[in-house]
C-alpha cells in the first residue's frame, strides 16, 4: 500500500462527503444527484437534482433558494434528517462577497439554512459545524436544543455532539459543552475525522494514515502513504473503504485491509453505509452498484449512461458530422431529435459522434433539444444543439493546440512540430460542413471509395504567416471522404516557396464563415 502522498477526501456516510450520493445506515435508502430528466418526463432540461433510488428513480422535493447549484444529497443515519448541499457556480471575487457553501435541512419538521466556507455534519444529523473566514468563530450547533458552541479548530463531530479538535497541542477530543483532554500530541495532520460513535478517530498526516482508539488513546499505523486518486470513506464504528483506480478496499480494525471489489472502468466515487455492511459505488461510465461490505457480492442498479455532452467539432449542417465529448458512448445508445433517431456513429471511446440528415432541412437555422436515451436507463440527457443555415466547412482541430490534423501525402504520418508540412508537399485535412454532394449518398452511408462524391458548393483555402502575404492554396481534390460519414477530405498543396515556421490555414465557402487553425511548415527538404 506504498505509494505518493496526496490530500485525501474523507467522508462519514453522507456527512461529510459532499459527494453526489448519501444512504442511511440500514441501506434501506440511497439518494444520489445528477442532472438527467427522467423518460416521460415533460422537462425540456434539468438543473442537478436528488433522486431516490426505486423501481424507478423518485425525484425528491427540493428547491433552491437562489442561483446555486444542488451538488450532494445529506441523509442521517437514521433516515429522518434530509437536506442538500449546494454551491455558487462562480469563481473570483463573488467567493469573497459571499460564501459558496450551503446546506440546507429538514429535521423534525423544521428547514434550517447553513451558508459558510466550510460544514460538517454528524452522521445522525443533529450537530452542524459551520466555519467561516475572518473574525466569525467556529462553531458546533446542536439543531435540536438551539445551543451554540465556539470551538477553534474542531474538524469533525460524533452523534452525541462529542469534537475532534486540531490546535497547536495535537489533537484532542471535547465533549459538547465540556472540557477537551488531548487525544495525540501530533504535528502535521492534513485530515482528521471522528466515528459516528465517538470511539474511533482517523488522522491523515504527511507521511501515515493513522487509526486511534478515543478511550485508551491507542493510536495504529494503518497505511503508510497513499496511492494517487483515492478517497476514504469511515462507516459509523470505524470500518474504512479505501477507493483507487479500479479497486475499491476494505479495513476494519480485526481483518486490516481486503479487497472488496474491482470494476475494469475504474471507480469516480464510493459511499460507505454507516454500519459498515453496504457500499454504493460508481463508475467512470456511471454504472451505480450496491456492494456487500461483507461478502462481496454486488448488484448492479443502474447501467451505465452519459452525464454530460460537450460540443467538440463538426457542423451541424445537412450531412454533417457533429461530435461531441462525453463519459460514455456505448453502442446502445440512441441520439434522437425531435423524435427522429439520429445516426451514431463509430468513435473512439469519451466521443458521441452523429450525422445530421441530409433530409432535415426543416431544422436549419433552428435551435433544438437533441436527447440521448438507452433502453437500459430510466434516464434521458437532454442539451440544446443550433442547426446552422448554410453550408461553410469546419475543419477538424486539435483543439488543444488550435492545430489541423492533418497528414502527409501518403498518410504516414501526422503533421507535427517534428514531421512539418514540407514546400511544395501535398497535405490532407478533414472537414464538416459542406453540403450537398454532386452524388447522393443515403443518411447514415458511408461514400464509396470509387468513385468518390464531391461537395457541390465552392470552397477555397488560404494559408498565412505573420509578416507575409496570404496565399491561396491549390485545391487538387475535394471529396466526401471514402468509408466516412459526414466528412469531406481536402487535398491541398503547401507553395513552392513557403518559409519554415508556425503557419495558418484557413477555409470558407459562399457564407464568408472561416474555418481554420495552425500548421507546422517547412522549406523544401
Amino acid at each position: 500500500m506504498k505509494g505518493s502522498i496526496i490530500t485525501f477526501v474523507l467522508c462519514v456516510s453522507s456527512a461529510l462527503a459532499q459527494i453526489p450520493m448519501a444512504a442511511n445506515d440500514d441501506s434501506s435508502t440511497f439518494l444520489f444527484a445528477n442532472n438527467l430528466v427522467l423518460k416521460g418526463e415533460l422537462l425540456a432540461l434539468a438543473p442537478t437534482r436528488i433522486f431516490r433510488h426505486a423501481e424507478t428513480p423518485i425525484v425528491q422535493p427540493y428547491s433552491l433558494p437562489d442561483s446555486r447549484i444542488i451538488h450532494a444529497p445529506f441523509l442521517s443515519s437514521d433516515g429522518q434528517t434530509t437536506g442538500y448541499f449546494a454551491f455558487y457556480p462562480c469563481a473570483g471575487s463573488c467567493t469573497l462577497a459571499l460564501p459558496r457553501n450551503l446546506l440546507i435541512l429538514h429535521r423534525q419538521g423544521k428547514e434550517r439554512f447553513f451558508q459558510t466556507y466550510f460544514l460538517n455534519v454528524s452522521p445522525n444529523g443533529r450537530f452542524v459545524i459551520t466555519k467561516n473566514m475572518g473574525l466569525r468563530p467556529t462553531t458546533i450547533e446542536d439543531l435540536d436544543t438551539g445551543t451554540v458552541i465556539n470551538m477553534p479548530g474542531v474538524t469533525s463531530v460524533a452523534n452525541d455532539g462529542t469534537a475532534l479538535v486540531l490546535n497547536s497541542e495535537g489533537l484532542r477530543l471535547a465533549p459538547f459543552g465540556g472540557p477537551s483532554r488531548l487525544l495525540l500530541n501530533i504535528s502535521g495532520v492534513r485530515e482528521a475525522l471522528l466515528s459516528a460513535s465517538g470511539a474511533f478517530a482517523f488522522v491523515q498526516t504527511s507521511t501515515r494514515l493513522i487509526a486511534i482508539d478515543t478511550a485508551t488513546g491507542d493510536a495504529q499505523g494503518i497505511l503508510d502513504g497513499l496511492p494517487e486518486n483515492v478517497s476514504i470513506c469511515l462507516s459509523s464504528e470505524g470500518r474504512l473503504l479505501l477507493r483507487r483506480d479500479r479497486e475499491l478496499l476494505l479495513w476494519d480494525r480485526n481483518l486490516g485491509w481486503r479487497s472488496l471489489f474491482s470494476h475494469e472502468e475504474g471507480f469516480s466515487m464510493a459511499l460507505l453505509t454507516g454500519n459498515g455492511d453496504t457500499v454504493f459505488a460508481k463508475t467512470a461510465t456511471n454504472h451505480i452498484y450496491r456492494i456487500d461490505a461483507n461478502s462481496g457480492e454486488s448488484a448492479q442498479l443502474y447501467a451505465p449512461f452519459p452525464s454530460r455532452l460537450s460540443s467538440l467539432a463538426g457542423s451541424t449542417y445537412l450531412g454533417s458530422l457533429f461530435r461531441y465529448g462525453t463519459d460514455y458512448s456505448g453502442d446502445e445508445l440512441e441520439i434522437r431529435v425531435d423524435e427522429t433517431r439520429y445516426p451514431k456513429l463509430k468513435s473512439q471511446p469519451r466521443y458521441l459522434d452523429v450525422q445530421i440528415p441530409w433530409e432535415a432541412r426543416e431544422l436549419m437555422g433552428q435551435n433544438r433539444l437533441i436527447e440521448v436515451q438507452s433502453p437500459d436507463s430510466p434516464f434521458l440527457l437532454r442539451t440544446h444543439i443550433t442547426f446552422v443555415s448554410q453550408p461553410s466547412p469546419v475543419l477538424f482541430l486539435d483543439y488543444r493546440l488550435n492545430r489541423i490534423v492533418a497528414t502527409n501525402q501518403d498518410f504516414s504520418q501526422f503533421i507535427t512540430p517534428e514531421n512539418p508540412a514540407r514546400a511544395g508537399e501535398l497535405i490532407h485535412f478533414w472537414a464538416t460542413g459542406l453540403g450537398s454532394l454532386d452524388c447522393a449518398v443515403p443518411t447514415g452511408k458511408a461514400d464509396p471509395v470509387d468513385p468518390p462524391s464531391r461537395p457541390l458548393e465552392p470552397v477555397a483555402c488560404y494559408i498565412f504567416q505573420p509578416g507575409r502575404a496570404t496565399r491561396g492554396l491549390e485545391i487538387p481534390t475535394l471529396i466526401y471522404a471514402p468509408n466516412f460519414v459526414g466528412v469531406f477530405q481536402f487535398d491541398v498543396v503547401i507553395p513552392e516557396d513557403w518559409p519554415s515556421g508556425l503557419s495558418n490555414i484557413w477555409c470558407k465557402g459562399n457564407a464568408e464563415i472561416v474555418s481554420g487553425g495552425d500548421i507546422h511548415s517547412a522549406g523544401k527538404r
